[in-house]
Formats: C-alpha cells, structure tokens, sequence
C-alpha cells in the first residue's frame, strides 16, 4: 500500500499505520462518517474490522496535506472506505439481482461465507449484504530455512483462564515432532537414525548428505506414517561416506508439498588421520576441532570475529577439543588451526 502498513493482530483485522501514527492519529471513515477521533487509544486500533470489505468500492488513503482538513485526529493521515452504491433499473423491470461467495482457507481453517441481494426501481434502490467468518489457530508454514530451525516455532499460545492471560505449551508446534537425530560412524559406513513422537500428513523423510555442511544430496527416500500419535523409529545407513567428515539432514516432506529440515549432524571416522578440520553443532552450540590422532606435536588454535578480535585462544596436546560457542554472537568466524609447520584457516559461520 505503499506509505500505509497494517499491524495484522487476527485474522480478519489490523490496525492500520500511515507515516508512522495509527490509532487515535490515523481518521478512519465510512462514507464520510467518522469510525473515530482523537479521544480513542493511541495503542492498536482495530475497529476496522467491522467493515465489511466484501461490500467495499474503493478505498482512499491522504496523507501530508491532503489530511490537514480533517484536523489533528489526522496526523499521520486518513483513510477514507467507499460503500458499492445500489443500482436503479434500467429497464422496465424491477432489478433483482444477487451474489454469493464462499472461501475456505486451509492455514487457518479460515470458513467466509458472502451474500447480497441488490433491488432496483426507478427512483429507489437498495443493496443489502451480510459476511460471516470464523477462524481457527494459524498454522505455521512447513518450510523451514535450515540456518534458522527454530523461526517461527511456537513452543506456546496464549489462552484466557479464569480471566486471565496463561501460556499453554504448545503440543504441536510443528506438523512433525521430531525427538531426536542422530548418527555413529563405524569401520566403514555411518548409520543414521531418528524418531518421530507424533506424525500430522507426514508424506516422506529425505536423507540428505553432504562433504561440506554446504552442498546436499538425496542419500535416500523414507516413507513417513501420514499421521501417528505413537513414537515411530527409523534407520538407515550410508554404506559409502565420504572420507573423514560426512554432514547429514533430515527433509520433511507433508502431503501437500510444505518441508521442513532437521539440524545438520557431522560424523567423523576416527580411523583417517586427516589433520585439522572442525564440525560444527548448532543445536548443542559446540565448535569441535580435529587434529591427527598419529601427531604428537603441539596442537594449537585461535578463534578471530568479523572485526579482528581474538575470541578463543588455546593449546592442546590432546586429538580433538570442544568449544562451547553459546556466549558468541551470531556471525562469520574464522578459525585458524596449527599443528608444527602445518596451519590451517576455516570460515565458520555461528546462528
């Protein structure tokens, strides 16, 4: 809407927002009848959502100048609802006519019901129109970016008890719950395995695998339960890893096309004596290095920020150390790993 935004509080209503003001500094009309002046809250407003925008011609918005005639209610600006003006006949018979619509919604289980009848006669006319709708709880997409798993989870809704504000946990923030994902590495091949406590139109599972933690590819194709309210166990092996570190996810797929990801988990195999890599635990929020298990030299590593400074520092005689990144802000790392003449320098990214 260009200069107009709208704070959407419900799903058929918001307040509306011209140049910053809204409210009590923001004129609603209705064919030039006011919907409110400057003695209603300041805080969100929406008592536009008695409109019927079903029944609406036109809607006008004046801002800056344009506003200044309707006073200082109009400080940030007006917005100005046009009814649909009935229709007379233009023949010799009495105009009858009628419209309906019905919409459902299914992120919402949104049901909208609309009909009007339109009469007409020569000299008078009238249109008559009524809407119902009823909303449910919205659902959240099922596509998720998997450097950012927790968005837009919901892990509580808000309920009125006993004339108060409760948060209740919420069971099912997502259309699958996942309780773990997990992987161990053996001589030569990595098993993966996951399980699921309750399953909503869960179509399929995709294993995914990766030599960097970057660029994935199909590992292979589960079939999920459709829907289960029982805890579910899966199981596959990758019988040709990668060499040293192997990175896996899980993709969820719904019935009707939404995916989700799992976190990334790494396997190393403990019997390659590639030195100096790292893997990376989001979740756990742990950094582990590796060195060669076969070098008994002093092993050390320095962890830099974007801007240069020297977060972590450390000398180790031992093959691996952890980190825990949970103090570190989210952003671009580098870390530089040193084992006698041979050094080593990784981008890393913490969220």
């Amino acid at each position: 809407m260009g200069n107009a935004f709208v704070q959407r509080s419900q799903a058929s209503g918001g307040s509306i927002i011209i140049r910053g003001f809204e409210a009590s500094r923001v004129v609603l009309m209705v064919d030039g009848v006011r919907m409110n002046n400057l003695i209603y809250r300041a805080g969100h407003l929406q008592n536009i959502i008695t409109v019927d925008n079903a029944i609406l011609d036109k809607v006008e918005i004046l801002n800056g100048s344009a506003s200044t005639i309707y006073g200082s209610d109009a400080l940030g600006g007006v917005v100005s609802l046009y009814t649909r003006a009935p229709q007379l006949k233009t023949g010799n018979k009495t105009l009858i006519k009628g419209n309906a619509f019905f919409r459902y919604g299914l992120a919402n289980n949104e049901l909208t019901g609309h009909t009007e009848l339109n009469i007409g006669t020569q000299k008078f006319a009238s249109l008559t129109a009524a809407t119902f709708s009823k909303f449910s709880d919205l659902r959240m997409g099922g596509a998720q970016n998997p450097f950012y798993r927790k968005f837009g989870e919901r892990p509580f809704y808000a309920d009125r008890i006993d004339g108060r504000d409760t948060l209740i946990p919420n069971n099912n923030p997502l259309p699958l719950e996942l309780i773990s994902f997990t992987g161990h590495a053996e001589q030569n091949y990595n098993v993966l395995e996951w399980i699921t406590e309750s399953e909503i139109n869960n179509d399929y599972f995709t294993l995914e695998k990766s030599p960097d933690g970057i660029v994935f590819d199909t590992l292979a194709t589960i079939d999920g339960a459709g829907n289960s309210n029982v805890v579910l166990n899966y199981k596959k092996t990758d019988e040709r890893p990668y060499p040293h570190i192997s990175y896996y996810r899980l993709k969820q797929t719904d019935f009707n096309g939404n995916y989700k990801y799992s976190r990334i988990i790494p396997l190393l195999h403990s019997g390659n004596t590639v030195a100096l890599d790292y893997t990376y635990n989001a979740d756990a929020d742990e950094l582990t290095v590796y060195f060669s298990a076969s070098d008994n030299r002093q092993k050390s590593l320095e962890l830099i920020d974007a801007i240069g400074r020297k977060i972590c520092t450390a000398i180790t005689p031992d093959a691996y150390m952890k980190i825990n990144t949970a103090t570190y802000a989210n952003g671009v790392y580098f870390l530089t790993m040193k084992t006698g003449e041979e050094t080593k320098t990784f981008k890393l990214e913490f969220y």
